[in-house]
């Protein structure tokens, strides 16, 4: 409360603001799935291909996780470069059963397995999207060898192009 009072007033400039709240918990992810038949047929037709199936913790049959280890991936929702994120079909039966006893609803979200794309070498890139005021502004990539977490590379990636020039120059030059 400290900091957003702060922030209001003009005294403080939070470099990650409020509102990216939002796009950074996986529980929206989860509220995209939960209200999927609420959006449009194009954003319907986005989620699908471009979210994974994902469902609050405790909006999922706890039996159903158990017995199907191999297909889910249990994350907290604020879980950052793979923390506090458990893979059913790389953990033991013991430790998945610790970990859906131990997750915490109301932080905790449920995702369906799914195979991420690999180069060449076997390693996989993980794009984080900085949004300013609205319009995507930049990109931060981690490549990793095995599940994302903090041993991944951070790789500076830009982002060009005709498009992006013109509405930097308002599109005059």
């Amino acid at each position: 409360g400290v900091v957003l009072g702060a922030t209001l007033a003009g005294r403080v400039a939070v470099v990650n603001p409020f509102g990216s709240v939002l796009t950074q918990n996986k529980r929206s992810m989860a509220f995209c799935w939960e209200r999927f038949s609420e959006f449009s047929m194009a954003a319907q037709g986005a989620i699908g291909r471009l979210i994974p199936e994902t469902r609050r913790l405790e909006c999922v049959d706890a039996a159903e996780l158990s017995r199907a280890k191999d297909e889910w991936v249990v994350k907290s929702d604020y879980g950052c470069e793979g923390d506090e994120v458990i893979v059913g079909r790389d953990v033991t039966s013991a430790v998945w059963a610790e970990t859906l006893r131990m997750a915490r609803p109301g932080r905790w979200v449920a995702q369906r397995w799914f195979d991420a794309r690999r180069d060449a070498t076997g390693r996989t890139t993980n794009f984080g999207v900085y949004v300013v005021a609205g319009c995507a502004r930049g990109i931060f990539s981690r490549v990793a060898e095995g599940a994302t977490d903090s041993a991944a590379r951070a790789v500076p990636t830009l982002v060009s192009g005709e498009e992006e020039e013109k509405s930097n120059h308002g599109g005059t030059e």
